[in-house]
């Protein structure tokens, strides 16, 4: 024990009486000390502590509500991005005439290629076998007796490819116009062979069942919408009263008016108020940092006061020996140990 290395100091100059007496004394005071050392730091861990857990609660429900309706958000992003997509097939397929495999399979293919939309060309491709089926000279001549479907159209692009850049160039823009440079995407890849990896174990009639499915599915979406608006309308005239536009007005107009309050609370110096929000913000990002610094320091703090308790003793020495020869009173000797 640290006070009793200071009572075998002082047992040169007292009793054993006043020894076991002063050893008491500075025990009790080094206890207190201690105590109260002790409880402060507990006390600011606890602080600490119990303020992360709220922190961490507001934190963790705002979470999981964040989680929970951001889930339920994107499951209807998906539903609706799935549902827009068996309407675009269906676009295409009334457009074209296609069946909605051949939909797919055209906008697959150029979508390998990293072309988006196969539909411009499609088009220019029918429009211009129209014409040669009309007995206008086109360079789809070769063509002529075949038919306006996705094999031709593929074919033309196949035949495109075998040509030399420049002459294919001229006869792409012939057929598909100024935006045709984007084709050579195609003719630089294996179009047959990315197709038969991408849609391999995949058919035709599987295609056109789910895009039947699809699109009965985006229907039934389009009825519920309408039926939706239909409620609306007739509900809102039940449940939108005068009152309830006059309490709609009442607050819109508390809203402006707390808008130019704001306004002008900025220009008298609100926007120190601001600052002081900001702080309180940035309060909870920091507080467990702040916890750590001053959990080092008050480690530190204790590691100092035991450390000087050697110092310590020496100048208990002096103040007993001052203190028995009558040089200082009991009061005297208690302040200078414990207070200086």
């Amino acid at each position: 024990m640290i006070v009793g290395e200071y009572t075998a100091k002082l047992n040169l100059q007292l009793d054993k009486g006043a020894a076991k007496k002063m050893e008491a004394e500075l025990n009790g005071r080094f206890e207190d000390v201690n105590e109260k050392f002790s409880q402060g730091f507990m006390d600011s861990i606890r602080t600490g502590i119990n303020a992360l857990k709220g922190a961490a609660f507001v934190v963790i429900a705002k979470e999981i509500f964040n989680a929970v309706t951001g889930d339920l958000e994107a499951i209807n992003a998906e539903i609706d991005k799935t549902l827009d997509k068996y309407r675009e097939i269906t676009g295409n397929v009334s457009t074209f005439g296609l069946e909605p495999a051949e939909v797919i399979q055209l906008e697959k293919i150029f979508e390998l290629a990293d072309i988006q939309g196969f539909e411009k060309y499609y088009q220019s491709f029918a429009d211009m076998m129209r014409q040669q089926k009309l007995g206008k000279p086109t360079p789809l001549m070769n063509f002529a007796n075949d038919p306006v479907d996705p094999d031709t159209f593929l074919t033309v692009l196949n035949e495109l490819k075998n040509l030399n850049p420049i002459m294919r160039r001229q006869v792409s823009e012939n057929i598909f116009g100024a935006g045709s440079a984007e084709l050579e995407k195609l003719f630089t890849i294996d179009i047959q062979s990315l197709y038969d990896k991408a849609f391999a174990g995949i058919s035709r009639e599987q295609l056109n069942q789910a895009s039947g499915r699809g699109t009965n599915l985006a229907m039934q979406e389009r009825v519920f919408e309408v039926q939706r608006e239909l409620r609306n309308i007739v509900q809102g005239s039940q449940e939108i009263t005068p009152q309830t536009l006059v309490a709609r007005d009442q607050y819109l107009r508390a809203v402006d008016d707390n808008t130019f309050a704001q306004i002008a609370k900025a220009t008298q110096g609100g926007y120190e108020l601001q600052r002081l929000s900001l702080k309180a913000q940035e309060f909870g990002n920091t507080l467990l940092s702040k916890i750590e610094r001053n959990t080092r320091s008050a480690w530190q703090s204790a590691r100092e006061l035991f450390s000087d308790m050697s110092e310590a003793g020496k100048r208990a020495d002096e103040l007993q020996r001052m203190y028995s020869e009558g040089l200082i009173s009991e009061d005297e000797l208690n302040r200078r140990l414990f207070f200086e």
